[in-house]
């Protein structure tokens, strides 16, 4: 296969580049993720792990392995975007990188390529948040509710490119991060809900992560 993408040249007249056959070595890279995770798990060493959570049950396994572990401490980071803007910025990282130059151990990787089907596949639609929002939100109950004192920072991204920021405290509390306006992408209908405070996905099931205690100063409460 290394030697074949010598002989696919793109547009741009270079051929294909190490980076650009990422897919076909993404069961074997998750593969040494979990290796190292589990590792990690096994001495109680604090890690961090990057990835897209677009599995429904994986929020489920790590809390189990957390639990297990006898962590006493999450930290979720969730930063969601539409479709659109998801699929224009994989395609300006991709065709960037390509151009880039740069060496890795004295290689040029290039950019990475990731299909539009791909991402699609983690919308329900081109106007919904990603199946990684809920997912993320899952993991962030589940820790809490198994004792794992947790909470999320959520970066959410509208297609007119404004940001807005919410942290979500291990008791509910909802605040502002960072100096950015506060809100937070809906895992309902995928829509920023704003200041002043809307719900943002979690309904009455889940009103005991968000009790009616007056907050701190400074902080907010989602209303359902």
């Amino acid at each position: 296969m290394l030697d074949a993408r010598l002989d696919h040249v793109l547009s741009d007249g270079n051929s294909i580049s190490l980076g650009e056959l990422a897919g076909w070595v993404h069961r074997a890279s998750t593969d040494a993720a979990d290796r190292v995770r589990t590792a990690s798990l096994q001495i109680g060493e604090n890690f961090v792990m990057e990835g897209t959570l677009s599995w429904h049950k994986l929020p489920v396994s790590y809390v189990d392995e957390l639990a297990l572990g006898g962590y006493e401490r999450l930290t979720v980071l969730d930063i969601e975007v539409p479709l659109a803007v998801a699929i224009e910025q994989s395609k300006c990282r991709w065709w960037e990188g390509r151009h880039s130059g740069l060496l890795t151990h004295g290689m040029q990787i290039g950019g990475r390529f990731i299909s539009e089907s791909a991402l699609a596949q983690l919308y329900s639609g081109s106007c919904t948040a990603s199946a990684c929002a809920t997912n993320a939100r899952n993991l962030y109950i589940g820790a809490n509710d198994a004792g794992i004192e947790s909470e999320i920072f959520i970066v959410s991204r509208t297609a007119t490119g404004a940001e807005y920021k919410a942290r979500l405290t291990p008791d509910g509390d909802v605040q502002s991060w960072q100096g950015a306006p506060l809100g937070a992408v809906c895992i309902n209908c995928g829509a920023v809900l704003k200041d002043p405070p809307a719900p943002t996905g979690r309904r009455a099931a889940d009103a005991k992560q968000f009790p009616r205690a007056s907050p701190p100063a400074g902080t907010r409460r989602l209303r359902p």
